[in-house]
């Protein structure tokens, strides 16, 4: 996978999805992508919040995803961390 190719060749910056599954409560991470800097991946961020934030509402610093009835159905955010922090805890 690209994505992940790019974190072993020695990217610092990763940007990751969070998404909480509303229902369950649990939570789930992906690798969205890497960049050799910090405001590389905060401007890759900020495309992607916008990009959400034009079809559901803004939820704090995140993305609250709605059924067509309007049900809440998770809550996406991402954020960006150094290669070497796994927000999953590992």
């Amino acid at each position: 996978m690209r994505v992940h190719a790019a974190v072993l060749l020695g990217c610092s910056w990763v940007l990751w999805q969070m998404m909480l599954d509303v229902a369950t409560q649990r939570t789930s991470y992906t690798v969205l992508q890497a960049e050799e800097t910090k405001a590389a991946c905060e401007t890759a961020l900020r495309a992607k919040m916008e990009w959400w934030t034009s079809l559901f509402p803004r939820q704090g610093n995140g993305v609250l995803l709605s059924a067509t009835d309007g049900t809440p159905r998770a809550l996406l955010s991402f954020n960006c961390l150094p290669d070497t922090v796994d927000p999953r805890g590992k």
